[in-house]
């Protein structure tokens, strides 16, 4: 169980419902990916998900609009972070708008052709650790695509990335604004 009777399967449900409302540029994607975010990756001590991470972004107009494909480790590890952030930045140029972490480019290539939708799509680039106050953070160019799933995979690598260099506290959150990204 994830929380409260809560499932893995039911967590699969929210996610792939997220990925239905952004077929449908739907609002509602942003509210399930954020439940979706709370449930696979309960707040606890230790590293934590805000809700977030990732976003849909929703316009003024209430339409859904992209999602904020930047990333900051909220930690006093700084430098462990950010040197956990740097491999998993390496790792996310990997993953596909589905959610699969391609290890090969043979992987990559094989499922690029065999993509009768032509939704293939990993993220064109992803930028250098920038050092913050709070804690590192990066953005990916992902050409103001909206995908639920890749967001997953990606915090899953960074947790694993963040464990792997010896973090113990910290939140994955949105990079804050005027960090750089956005214009100082």
């Amino acid at each position: 169980m994830v929380e409260g009777g809560v499932g893995p399967r039911d967590v699969d449900v929210l996610w792939r419902r997220s990925v239905e409302c952004v077929d449908r540029l739907d609002r509602a994607g942003a509210r399930l990916m954020r439940r979706a975010i709370e449930l696979e990756f309960p707040s606890s001590v230790g590293l934590r998900v805000d809700p977030a991470a990732f976003g849909l972004v929703v316009d003024a107009y209430g339409y859904l609009g992209h999602q904020d494909f930047s990333v900051q480790v909220a930690t006093a590890e700084g430098v462990a972070a950010a040197a956990a952030l740097s491999v998993a930045a390496t790792r996310f140029l990997s993953v596909g708008w589905d959610g699969q972490e391609y290890l090969t480019d043979e992987e990559g290539r094989a499922a690029e052709s065999a993509d009768t939708e032509s939704r293939f799509y990993t993220p064109n680039f992803v930028s250098a650790v920038q050092p913050h106050p709070d804690g590192p953070w990066l953005w990916l160019d992902c050409k103001d695509g909206a995908m639920p799933l890749m967001a997953r995979t990606m915090i899953r690598i960074l947790l694993q990335e963040l464990r792997r260099a010896g973090v113990a506290e910290g939140v994955i959150r949105p990079a804050p604004r005027g960090s750089g990204r956005w214009g100082a």
